[in-house]
């Protein structure tokens, strides 16, 4: 059977038989670990470097940045605009995972469904997706001021999306109170993952062009749109 085909069957009898609400991630590197941005950096003390950059963050963003804004919504903002959080990114639509997994990607890439009521059940005993003001801190009581401690390993969130990329990528989150632990590992139970290999890539791409999903639907910005006629007038005719 053809590659794309058998992934395409895969995905769709998985969400056919899954909740209301899946969680989507695409990896371009299908060994990758589900782990959070500041579990990657290469620093000796990375939590005492998170306190610095979101102080600076939050101070040197003048009016860039709402004078109201909540911390979680900084938080998010700091994870969009590429900054190491405690952040994982998600989302509810398949293809913007798909678009993920196969952008820059020379080999087997892959997509995880996750089950944010599995992971919530096993992680604080509610199969329920919270959003942030439902749980009892904020990002700064548990990783900045360290006022509280997250109630679990992991929580699986849904945040409300006044940033425009979290509105298009219609995003969720994980955040992370383990910064070693692969999420899969931790709440294995919440998990699939959906393996692309490098011959389905091209049409895989193709059913990415005809339900729509680009750079620009994505990064609707002028960074977002800069990215894609460079790919379509440069970097694809080179």
């Amino acid at each position: 059977m053809d590659a794309w085909l058998e992934f395409y069957r895969q995905i769709s009898a998985a969400i056919e038989s899954a909740g209301d609400i899946m969680f989507f991630r695409g990896h371009r590197d299908a060994s990758w670990s589900l782990l959070p941005t500041l579990a990657r950096v290469q620093v000796q003390n990375s939590s005492e470097l998170e306190k610095v950059v979101y102080f600076d963050f939050q101070t040197r963003a003048g009016s860039l940045l709402p004078a109201n804004n909540s911390c979680w919504n900084n938080a998010f903002a700091m994870q969009h605009h590429g900054l190491p959080t405690r952040l994982l990114d998600w989302t509810e639509n398949f293809a913007t995972a798909l678009y993920f997994a196969l952008k820059e990607a020379t080999g087997e890439c892959c997509v995880w469904m996750l089950d944010p009521f599995a992971l919530n059940a096993e992680a604080i005993n509610q199969a329920a997706l919270l959003r942030p003001e439902d749980l009892n801190g904020t990002y700064d009581d548990y990783f900045i001021s360290d006022r509280k401690k997250l109630e679990a390993q992991a929580i699986a969130i849904s945040p409300l999306r006044h940033h425009p990329r979290v509105f298009h990528q219609r995003a969720g989150f994980t955040v992370h109170d383990d910064l070693k632990a692969s999420l899969d590992t931790i709440y294995p139970d919440a998990f699939k993952k959906f393996v692309i290999p490098e011959d389905a890539h091209d049409s895989a791409r193709q059913f990415l062009k005809l339900v729509g999903i680009s750079e620009f639907t994505l990064f609707p910005d002028l960074d977002g749109l800069g990215r894609e006629l460079n790919y379509e007038h440069f970097r694809k005719r080179s």
